[in-house]
């Protein structure tokens, strides 16, 4: 039996036997997941080291329905329409400075428009169309300040991070 049919899946002729590699991403994206999930552990704030990889597949697989706001980064996470802000206005994404995109949540950025002074840098034509489209995006916005962010994991059937979930998604990638 050739190595990729032993990672298949039972069904399609495989052994299901996952490998040692994407197992490993798939249990350092719980860490991401409980991040989400529950901001306020200890250890949240330690600054743990994903690759490239599993931040993308991560960013991919959680889709968010806004409550509050307080735990969706507005810029990197999927919250608008199911799509992130990068996948909508790619070039609006490319004049806000990093750290700020890592960090600023939808309640931030929502609250009195805060998110256009995010933007630095030259606006070409296509940045401003963009911020254009995005206004209008955001303009039926409402939050929900009794009602916490609810982030699912698409990959999984019951939208609930696995790691056997992350495991069967990234066989496939």
């Amino acid at each position: 039996m050739a190595r990729g049919k032993v990672y298949r899946p039972l069904e399609f002729g495989g052994l299901c036997i996952f490998s040692l590699k994407e197992l490993g991403w798939a249990l350092r994206m719980r860490w991401l997941w409980l991040a989400k999930i529950d901001p306020v552990r200890h250890w949240s704030s330690l600054p743990l080291q994903f690759c490239d990889k599993v931040k993308a597949f991560f960013s991919i697989a959680l889709v968010t329905e806004i409550g509050n706001g307080a735990s969706t980064l507005f810029w990197k996470d999927r919250w608008l329409h199911g799509r992130c802000i990068k996948d909508l206005a790619p070039r609006l994404v490319e004049v806000v400075p990093r750290r700020i995109a890592n960090n600023r949540n939808v309640q931030e950025a929502l609250m009195n428009r805060r998110w256009i002074s995010n933007i630095q840098g030259g606006l070409t034509v296509g940045v401003i169309v963009e911020f254009l489209n995005l206004w209008d995006a955001l303009r039926l916005v409402e939050l929900q300040p009794e009602k916490e962010d609810n982030h699912f994991f698409r990959t999984a059937n019951n939208d609930r991070y696995s790691a056997n979930a992350a495991c069967e998604s990234l066989l496939w990638d």
